[in-house]
């Protein structure tokens, strides 16, 4: 058991069946809603909580189509709240985050430069 008393027995294998879903359902809802509460549109937010169950579902593949049969929802939904739905991902990742912190303390934490910072700069040599 972690620090929130959140039990990783259900997450040992990275997944979960159908099953197991329903037993930790509640907790569930409460995640999606705490990490994508950013997210304005109430039908965006459900499919959040659509595409989080269809990552933890027990199956080799995670790509989109797969995903949504087992969910028994349209493929197209998922695909675009993935790849074209205008939502700011930087809220959820803050969100998530810090989520990540209050499971377990991070030794280092790595931070990856923006372009600009790492651009060459007129008159140094590199």
């Amino acid at each position: 058991m972690c620090r929130n008393g959140f039990r990783f027995g259900l997450w040992e294998n990275r997944s979960v069946d159908a099953a197991g879903l329903v037993r930790v359902d509640e907790q569930l809802e409460s995640f999606v809603g705490e990490v994508f509460s950013s997210l304005e549109r109430k039908d965006r937010r459900a499919t959040a909580g659509l595409y989080v169950r269809g990552l933890m579902l027990d199956a080799r593949r995670k790509s989109i189509q797969p995903m949504a049969a087992r969910l028994r929802v349209d493929h197209q939904r998922l695909q675009q709240f993935v790849t074209s739905s205008p939502w700011d991902v930087e809220p959820v990742r803050k969100t998530l985050s810090r989520k990540a912190c209050t499971l377990f303390e991070p030794d280092a934490w790595v931070i990856r430069p923006s372009p600009a910072a790492t651009a060459r700069r007129p008159g140094r040599s590199e």
